[in-house]
């Protein structure tokens, strides 16, 4: 379908840019193929178990009302659920690789991110086109809008956290590696909640404020295994 096709507007230059960093870090083709397979099954399956635990947690235990679940669930069940679903299946990968190490922690969590993206922003434009029986078109065109700077960022900072607080010798601390943990999940978490209503919103500005951000933690998690690897 020619709407879904719009998706390689984002994943082709971030696809050449996973390639790059593949070739600069000499990461394996082993962890490469094995991400992309996990990225596209595993972690949403891991994720779907989150968001089913965390909604268990929120309605029954905490009953937390309708209302405020409508405008916060997400940004309650979408860094709790997808994070750790996703970082799972980047040690799932690190694990049975043996490479536990920032470098892999990095390449393999924006796969698994940019793959995981994917496969959401593809479940949301058809529940556009089959359930609201629209064209996608607008759906579709907010996320890729969003695309610069969301689970593909996420998970590698997410990765590198996860990494550095468990393997040994890393080279950054086990501190940096828990901030690294919590900024992921904070970053979702802020582009969830109702403040960040889209580029074209009244929030317009603090979406592209929230964007660059992101982006330059992703920058600084780049800069910062580069500086491990090289020296």
């Amino acid at each position: 379908m020619l709407n879904i096709s719009l998706i390689a507007i984002y994943a082709i230059p971030l696809i050449l840019l996973t390639r790059y960093l593949a070739k600069r870090f000499e990461i394996s083709k082993k962890v490469i193929h094995l991400s992309w397979v996990m990225a596209l099954t595993a972690s949403v399956y891991f994720s779907d178990i989150g968001h089913t635990i965390v909604g268990y947690i929120t309605i029954v235990i905490f009953k937390i009302p309708d209302s405020i679940r409508a405008d916060w669930g997400p940004a309650i069940g979408g860094p709790l659920a997808e994070e750790f679903g996703k970082g799972l299946a980047v040690l799932l990968v690190l694990l049975i690789l043996k490479k536990m190490d920032l470098k892999n922690a990095l390449v393999s969590g924006m796969i698994i991110g940019l793959g995981f993206q994917i496969i959401e922003d593809c479940n949301f434009t058809f529940q556009e086109i089959f359930l609201a029986k629209a064209d996608g078109f607008s759906v579709l065109l907010e996320r890729i809008a969003f695309s610069g700077g969301t689970h593909w960022v996420f998970t590698l900072i997410f990765a590198i956290g996860i990494v550095a607080l468990i393997a040994k010798d890393t080279g950054i601390t086990k501190i940096q590696g828990l901030v690294c943990v919590l900024v992921a999940i904070l970053m979702h978490f802020i582009y969830n909640t109702p403040f960040n209503e889209g580029i074209g919103s009244n929030t317009g500005n603090f979406t592209v404020l929230l964007l660059t951000l992101n982006l330059s933690l992703a920058l600084l998690a780049f800069k910062t295994v580069d500086k491990v690897v090289t020296h």
